[in-house]
């Protein structure tokens, strides 16, 4: 049986294809860890207090330095990240009703 030169190229060419695929596949698949959030620093005071809607935080940035930071809510979606010069302060409401303050974190 003669097998043509067109065939051959074809066969080879989608095999090549395949090969790539099932090589880069895995790699594709596994994406990177999120680094989880470190605690901001103890020169960022935070207070928070609960309402029966949700809780409250106030955060204050009492370093030398400009700090990025967000607050972390268990069993919620944390809050937008911040940047606040020394001396600058945030209050952030969180209306929910499952949600709970878990810390400050840096980001």
């Amino acid at each position: 049986m003669r097998v043509s030169r067109k065939s051959t190229t074809v066969a080879v060419t989608t095999a090549a294809i395949c090969g790539a695929l099932a090589v880069s596949a895995p790699t594709a698949a596994a994406a990177p860890t999120p680094a989880p959030t470190a605690e901001a620093p103890t020169c960022v005071s935070r207070y928070w207090d609960n309402d029966p809607s949700g809780f409250g935080v106030n955060i204050k940035n009492n370093c030398t330095y400009t700090v990025r930071v967000k607050v972390i809510v268990d069993w919620g979606t944390d809050s937008p990240c911040w940047t606040l010069a020394p001396g600058q302060g945030k209050y952030w409401f969180k209306e929910t009703v499952t949600g709970s303050y878990s810390h400050l974190a840096t980001c």
